[in-house]
């Protein structure tokens, strides 16, 4: 059977994002729920239904912790109430707690067993549940075709789920990291990030993209983002170093690509890429050439041994690695 290739992969995929709020969208929700709250400060401050409104607003507006709050505040003191249990549900399920969210639904199901809506829901969370399970064990086990397909399923379920598709996104992102498949993980990653500007593991994702592309600028503005989220995390100074470094080297000899090697290459494929261009440019071949043919070569020839030099070296490859200008790296000056 035909394996589908990346661009029928994206092509057979769900669009990226629904129910997403325009500027105009956004604000006449927020008129609508600034009205909500007027009415609620009035004579109808112990209406259900309109807090049930005000809540389904929250979830509109991608609100699901002012949702789940508003939620939890009105059923103190209507515990029986079916709909606000329901939203309470729905918000737990989107706030990531999906145990509790199937325990809200089963606790209605067992006053109401027939009702239809409840059923529905409680199939999709326990469907929605399986189906995100089996992606990510498909990527643990490193099938990554089957991780592919399942991280596609997972997203057709709850199109109007921003946060648990953020997650998707960048899981998905991750499986074309491992494909080298660079567009595509930016891609995925770029929806990830808005879908949820404070998720730091989807600039993670779109940032070792932006290395496969040679987008070291926007690697380093990624990590920047990253760290403005959490600048307290150790790593996230870590990665904005490391991008910084990538990026410094990308204006400098890349040996890495010289030898046509990847930049976590082991020892072995190292010494095998070496060998595959120094055959391919070696001088002897080219001796029948024309002079600037057998310039170039020689000039190739000498970078690629220039380059296996400080590669198949450890202490040379750990300093080149952190940055240091090629030419001061036997000198032992600092870049």
């Amino acid at each position: 059977m035909k394996e589908k290739s990346s661009e029928e992969e994206k092509s057979s995929m769900p669009p990226a994002i629904a129910h997403k709020l325009n500027e105009q969208e956004q604000r006449e929700i927020d008129i609508a729920i600034s009205m909500i709250d007027s009415l609620l400060r009035s004579d109808l401050s112990q209406s259900v239904a309109l807090k049930a409104t005000k809540i389904r607003a929250l979830l509109i507006k991608q609100d699901c912790e002012g949702a789940l709050s508003a939620a939890t505040n009105t059923l103190r003191f209507n515990k029986d109430n079916i709909q606000v249990t329901k939203l309470r549900a729905i918000a737990l399920f989107r706030n990531g707690s999906t145990d509790s969210a199937i325990k809200h639904l089963q606790q209605i199901l067992r006053k109401d067993p027939d009702n239809k809506e409840i059923k529905k829901l409680f199939k999709l969370f326990k469907s929605i549940g399986r189906a995100k399970v089996a992606a990510n064990d498909a990527f643990k086990s490193n099938d990554l075709a089957l991780a592919l397909t399942r991280y596609t399923e997972c997203m057709a379920f709850d199109r109007s789920n921003h946060k648990f598709n953020c997650i998707l996104y960048a899981n998905r992102s991750a499986v074309w990291l491992k494909q080298k498949e660079w567009q595509n993980a930016y891609d995925d990653a770029s929806v990830a990030i808005e879908l949820d500007e404070t998720y730091v593991k989807a600039y993670g994702r779109r940032l070792q993209a932006l290395y496969g592309l040679d987008r070291y600028d926007e690697a380093v503005g990624d990590a920047e983002r990253a760290l403005a989220l959490d600048p307290s995390s150790d790593d996230l100074k870590l990665q904005l170093r490391e991008a910084k470094i990538q990026l410094k080297r990308s204006k400098k000899k890349d040996y890495y690509k010289i030898l046509g090697v990847d930049k976590d290459a082991t020892e072995t494929e190292i010494k095998k890429g070496f060998r595959k261009m120094a055959m391919i440019y070696h001088p002897d071949k080219f001796a029948s050439g024309s002079d600037d043919e057998q310039k170039n070569a020689e000039e190739k020839f000498k970078e690629i041994g220039e380059a296996y030099e400080v590669l198949k070296d450890p202490k040379l490859k750990q300093r080149y690695d952190s940055g240091v200008d090629p030419d001061q790296l036997k000198s032992g000056g600092c870049g």
